[in-house]
């Protein structure tokens, strides 16, 4: 697995197109490649190495790339514009991993720019200057960031990013008729999984109600398209229940009359969760009648353990033990029984990305981790503020 790493990693610090190129075919090939467990976590665990990389080089060099227009000791001209955009295409992948995303906002200024250069999309895409593709992946990205981290939530709030004009363009607008089915569905999902997990952060749950981002759980509903993955709706189904279970997001919800858009869509909540009228328990509890009262054992007191773990299974691609021969992950079933069993993985002390289920693999993966690491007594990559 090393030497995938060592490739996948020359590849993206180069300036040359062949080599970015290569390195993106290194990783599509492990992309498309899962189809066992072991499968799956050696392409999570070849992530998050490539986060680590020598402390942190291909993400600084890839962010570089993304957000040099911003970077006044940068002459920003064709061959930047070019590195500009192929990173674009390579950084919705390697986000997906929780690990990487944080890496990636690592440096002085760069959370900022990122909410600035997101604006910059969002205005191409509702001006009709973004191909689907491009659309499709600035919405994965975002996803992405917007689960990662509290540090980029709060910026976005702090800077009034609004991404619904451009969302509510891409899933309603002829982007739908022009994009692939495969750029549809991993849209679609990114979103589902940002309103998910911005109904699971504190930092963020009221916000997303206020900035009318819970629209966005209709217009997923209302657009629900034969061959959706069914993570979509359960994920809008999961950030509802959440919603609704904390009596202060409940009120908000109440005030701002969200039951009147959800009541066309009824039919589609009916089959929301199994074994409950997922339908009448929202319609209850936004209403505070006794219909809502009669499902108060299926809804979780927001102490849980199920909602922290929910949260974990945010990522489409999960936290790995970074010893290559252990499939320990925090990955969850999207089952209430089982969530309130799993349990996250320690971090390295020093740098914050390697992940452990034991002592033990820390040792083990030592002898090839320590050439990436940080020194002892520096900081690490990933402080407690990009934490999500």
């Amino acid at each position: 697995m090393d030497s995938i790493v060592d490739k996948a990693a020359l590849g993206l610090l180069s300036d040359q197109t062949s080599d970015i190129k290569g390195a993106m075919e290194v990783l599509d090939n492990l992309w498309l490649a899962p189809k066992t467990k072991r499968d799956f976590v050696r392409f999570a665990r070849v992530i998050q190495e490539l986060a680590g990389y020598e402390q942190g080089r291909v993400m600084k060099k890839l962010m570089s790339n993304w957000l040099s227009r911003y970077d006044d000791s940068c002459e920003f001209g064709l061959q930047q514009e070019f590195l500009c955009g192929l990173t674009s295409t390579v950084l919705p992948k390697l986000t997906t991993s929780k690990v990487a995303a944080q890496v990636c906002l690592t440096g002085e200024g760069t959370v900022e720019n990122l909410v600035f250069e997101f604006a910059r999309k969002f205005t191409r895409i509702l001006y009709d200057q973004a191909t689907p593709l491009e659309a499709s992946l600035t919405f994965q990205a975002f996803s992405n960031f917007s689960q990662a981290s509290k540090l980029f939530r709060k910026s976005m709030q702090a800077l009034g990013l609004n991404p619904l004009p451009p969302i509510h363009k891409v899933l309603a607008g002829e982007y739908l008729k022009q994009a692939s089915e495969i750029d549809i569905f991993a849209l679609r999902e990114s979103l589902a999984r940002m309103i998910e997990a911005l109904s699971l952060s504190g930092d963020s749950r009221l916000w997303l109600i206020d900035a009318g981002y819970i629209y966005i759980i209709a217009e997923l509903y209302r657009t629900r398209m034969q061959g959706d993955r069914f993570d979509v709706l359960s994920r809008c189904n999961i950030a509802l229940l959440r919603l609704i279970s904390s009596e202060d997001s409940l009120e908000r919800l109440r005030q701002s009359g969200f039951l009147s858009t959800l009541e066309p869509l009824s039919t589609v909540l009916k089959e929301g969760i199994r074994g409950t009228d997922f339908w009448e328990l929202v319609k209850g509890k936004l209403t505070n009648s006794k219909d809502g009262q009669k499902f108060r054992d299926f809804t979780l007191p927001v102490t849980h353990p199920a909602w922290k773990n929910f949260k974990r299974s945010v990522f489409s691609t999960p936290v790995v033990c970074s010893w290559k021969e252990c499939e320990a992950m925090e990955y969850t079933e999207s089952m209430l029984e089982h969530l309130e069993h799993a349990s996250a993985l320690s971090r390295c002390g020093r740098c914050g990305v390697a992940r452990y289920c034991s002592q033990k693999h820390q040792k083990l993966h030592w002898p090839s981790h320590k050439r990436h690491c940080v020194s002892k007594g520096e900081k690490p990559l990933v402080p407690i503020s990009l934490a999500e």
